[in-house]
């Protein structure tokens, strides 16, 4: 640890028992050392590396101009066993530094079993390596609902209320299970990431996360669940750190500097999340009409739940998206409101730019809303290239409590 902090102090000695909370101790100075982050991952083409220096006070500067190396050492049938990355450069760096970041499309397939060293080099001397083995996974599969699904594909149905999520993979190369929760909503928005070494995990459907103090699974969203074999070195980066109650301490893989390379091999399922509906505005919607030049054709299934919006309030509410819209046919999720019988609401398309969210366009749905299954008219705003465009929907409630 660099630089100072306010330490526990139990003191056992001369008869003095118990701890002490309120000592300042200064906790030892030490030089800068080169910190490596790198998880490979056997499902993306493309594989990143993050290099940084500590630093005493302020925020980890990236470290630029350094050669970084992966090299399979058991290549197999891999035509180019070695590859250095390529600094991405980037005008976003905080006051000019650097992000650190290196990354290669190169690198041969990973398959199970495969050992990659990672070798990095900076501009002032400093070397650190490092080496992992892939974890490859005979079988993962998902349980909800006592039904089991091996492959991703369609979205899971999983009323959260009632149901329960099992995870587990059959994985002789893999240290540890990772399941990852999250919406992929303006991106992607992170609900909760566990690791375990029991090869399984099981999570309620109303599970809470204390730490972010909102629920995991919302009732109206589409939630990417992300089961993943992972290795050793990143399972100990994971568990691992200043502990003061285990006196663990980090655990590092790497020589030379510190932080972790490791690898994951991980399946993507989609989970149709819903609960039950009891507010009068609650239920299906279908809309139809012309938008953005398309013809739409698609249902809104609207759940207000406890844990949807700030607080909690009443008003808020998470809907499930499916039908054809504006790109074609969509399974995604809706964030809005309902003040009265007022709907606000918004749609975000896919991203235009790839890996850029802010480049989607954000279709803003306003109506009043009719529930005794009579026509209304929902009124869409969005901006295409700076110009504002407007549509009208129709728009008739299909079912509700």
């Amino acid at each position: 640890m660099v630089g100072a902090g306010r330490l526990v102090t139990c003191l056992a000695a001369a008869g003095l028992a118990g701890c002490k909370l309120t000592e300042d101790v200064p906790a030892p100075v030490t030089d800068p050392v080169v910190i490596v982050h790198a998880i490979l991952n056997t499902a993306s083409p493309r594989q990143r590396v993050l290099v940084e220096r500590s630093r005493i006070g302020g925020r980890t500067p990236g470290i630029s101009g350094a050669t970084v190396r992966l090299t399979h050492l058991n290549p197999g049938g891999c035509p180019s066993p070695s590859v250095v990355l390529g600094e991405v450069i980037t005008t976003t760096a905080f006051e000019g530094d650097s992000t650190g970041t290196y990354e290669t499309t190169g690198l041969c397939p990973l398959l199970p079993g495969d050992e990659v060293e990672l070798r990095v080099e900076t501009p002032t001397g400093e070397l650190v390596t490092g080496t992992t083995t892939i974890p490859g996974a005979a079988g993962i599969s998902l349980m909800v609902a006592g039904q089991t699904y091996a492959v991703s594909g369609a979205a899971i149905p999983m009323d959260r209320t009632r149901d329960t999520l099992r995870a587990a993979l059959e994985a002789p190369l893999a240290r540890a299970i990772e399941v990852e929760i999250g919406v992929p909503y303006l991106g992607f928005r992170q609900k909760l990431s566990i690791q375990s070494d029991s090869m399984h995990l099981t999570l309620p459907g109303n599970l809470f996360n204390p730490f972010d103090e909102e629920q995991v699974f919302d009732a109206g969203t589409f939630s990417q669940v992300t089961v993943s074999a992972i290795d050793r070195n990143y399972y100990d980066f994971a568990r691992s750190g200043s502990d003061p109650f285990t006196g663990q301490g980090f655990l590092n893989h790497l020589t030379g500097g510190v932080g972790v390379f490791g690898s994951v091999h991980p399946v993507t399922f989609m989970v149709r999340v819903s609960g039950p509906q009891r507010e009068p505005w609650e239920g299906r919607y279908r809309m139809t009409g012309v938008l953005a030049g398309s013809d739409v054709d698609f249902t809104l299934d609207v759940y207000r739940d406890p844990g949807s919006g700030p607080f909690g309030d009443a008003h808020f509410f998470w809907a499930l998206v499916e039908g054809t819209f504006v790109e074609g046919p969509v399974e995604i999720s809706a964030y809005g409101g309902v003040e009265g019988r007022a709907l606000q609401m918004t749609i975000w398309g896919s991203p235009r730019v790839p890996g850029d969210p802010s480049s989607a366009l954000s279709f803003q749905f306003g109506g009043e809303l009719v529930t005794d299954g009579s026509p209304f008219d929902v009124d869409v705003l969005w901006s295409d290239l700076g110009d504002i465009r407007t549509a009208t929907l129709t728009a008739v409630r299909v079912s509700g409590p």
